[in-house]
């Protein structure tokens, strides 16, 4: 990661599209590498988190405001 003093401008982000991912972090300009799959296998654990986290991008407007609120904390 990186900190930046201010973003680039939209047309110099769109250059850089699949490469680096800019974003605020806290109010702070940022920058990194674009995050790339794991290659590996993983674990037992985080997969069986997926489902939950897939629902919830999938149905993310029609969720309440409550659950929206747990998921964002």
């Amino acid at each position: 990661m990186a900190r930046l003093e201010v973003l680039p401008n939209q047309g110099i982000i769109d250059g850089f599209k699949g490469t680096v991912d800019f974003y605020l972090y806290m109010g702070i300009p940022c920058a990194r590498a674009w995050p790339r799959k794991p290659t590996k296998q993983r674990s037992a654990k985080v997969q069986q988190t997926w489902p939950a986290f897939g629902y919830a991008a999938k149905e993310w407007n029609n969720l309440t405001s409550i659950v929206q609120d747990a998921y964002i904390k």
